[in-house]
């Protein structure tokens, strides 16, 4: 059976001019390996696709998808980019919460079994004057009623254990020593 990585490494091959040998040479290994993986006598492996991705300067992870090592990626989004950038700048805590409400939006996601969903709220005894309305809440309020049930419990399970987790690392942090801590070192301590 034919993986997607044997007709790439021919295109490769013929846009490129190289022989098998030549391949071999380039990538540290045997022809008998090259000319064994391109006509489907064996299925290529992580050390044959490391040596190949590094032949064409390709990244690794590229070759071990077509070679069917790796699940193969969704297509790309337009705000995948976008998305990382916003990921590496914000503060661990943050991400550690952003990254779990990415994981409850997925279709097929499971919150653990133990996972308690938030509790009921409780309104304050005396009203609060009413904040000036965020169009931002408002779209975010928008979205949660058109949800379905699913990714509402999901959501808020996340949620949760985020939360939990979040105040158990701040609870470490107030109650170390401030050497203990890293003030001294200049990192960031993060807000309650």
């Amino acid at each position: 059976m034919e993986n997607a990585l044997v007709p790439w490494l021919r295109d490769q091959l013929e846009a490129r001019s190289w022989t098998h040998r030549e391949l071999a040479r380039r990538a540290g290994i045997s022809q008998t390996a090259v000319s064994s993986i391109v006509s489907n006598q064996r299925n290529p492996g992580w050390d044959f696709c490391l040596a190949i991705a590094e032949a064409f300067d390709e990244p690794p992870e590229k070759l071990m998808r077509l070679a069917g090592l790796l699940p193969h990626l969704p297509p790309p989004v337009a705000d995948e980019y976008e998305a990382v950038q916003i990921l590496r700048a914000i503060p661990d805590q943050v991400r550690f919460l952003a990254m779990r409400i990415l994981r409850a939006l997925k279709p097929d996601s499971d919150p653990s079994p133990g996972s308690v969903l938030l509790e009921a709220y409780q309104p304050q005894p005396e009203p609060e004057p009413e904040p000036e309305p965020d169009p931002y809440l408002e779209a975010l309020a928008e979205l949660w009623d058109q949800a379905p049930d699913w990714l509402k419990k999901s959501l808020a399970a996340q949620v949760r254990v985020a939360v939990e987790e979040y105040e158990a690392e701040m609870e470490k942090w107030s109650s170390a020593p401030p050497d203990e801590a890293g003030d001294d070192s200049g990192a960031v301590r993060p807000r309650p």
